[in-house]
């Protein structure tokens, strides 16, 4: 499975759930998560790498991923559909 294909997997589960997924880009930040998900006034950022092993996150994007942790907004690094299903759906319980 590509990337993007996990991409639409996770999109489409968020779909299901009721809530709101964005493949987000910035012009002008480089290294921000790829997808934002939003339910009830919360965000949470995924970024996506390729399921087969081959995806590594690199130095910028992880001091990304650091930076929106430091500031209480989750981010999270999936691989597999699996595991974004349970990260969302755990951040989708809490408060």
């Amino acid at each position: 499975m590509s990337e993007s294909t996990l991409q639409s997997k996770i999109m489409a589960f968020c779909k299901t759930m009721d809530v709101l997924c964005y493949k987000f880009a910035s012009p002008s930040k480089r290294g921000v998560p790829d997808l934002l998900v939003v339910s009830n006034g919360r965000c949470l950022f995924l970024e996506v790498k390729n399921p087969n092993g081959r995806g590594r996150v690199s130095a910028l994007q992880q001091r990304e991923i650091d930076r929106l942790n430091r500031n209480d907004t989750p981010a999270f690094v999936v691989d597999d559909l699996d595991t974004a299903k349970d990260i969302v759906t755990t951040w989708l319980n809490s408060n």
